[in-house]
């Protein structure tokens, strides 16, 4: 990934970040992992290396979650959509039946009304 950054910059970015599934916080998880991978490939101090070993693990906790909550806010607008559409259709069904009982009764209305009481003084 990041060797795929530095040639391609920020346009790069934007590739990684729709392969990816549009999560800026994973790509920003998933570049952070590889370049504490390849610190620790070149630290020889074994301090440094399990400091960046105990960094490492936290990322990846942290990209585990963001990924579970991804997938988790995926399901819900899932199920929301049908739902949404559903209450919408209702709505705009009753919207419509509203509006056809009301030029039906104002039909009955006007069919009811005698010529001599329209033109009665």
């Amino acid at each position: 990934i990041i060797s795929y950054l530095n040639e391609y910059g920020n346009e790069g970015k934007e590739v990684v970040l729709w392969a990816l599934g549009g999560n800026d916080n994973l790509v920003n998880k998933e570049i952070s992992i590889e370049k504490i991978k390849t610190k620790i490939e070149r630290t020889d101090s074994g301090t440094k290396r399990d400091k960046l070993t105990g960094k490492l693990l936290g990322l990846e906790e942290d990209k585990i979650k963001i990924e579970a909550s991804s997938q988790q806010t995926g399901k819900e607008i899932g199920h929301l959509k049908p739902e949404k559409m559903k209450i919408e259709g209702r709505r705009l069904i009753s919207e419509l039946i509203n509006k056809l009982a009301y030029m039906n009764l104002k039909w009955e209305r006007s069919r009811q009304i005698d010529v001599s009481d329209i033109y009665r003084n």
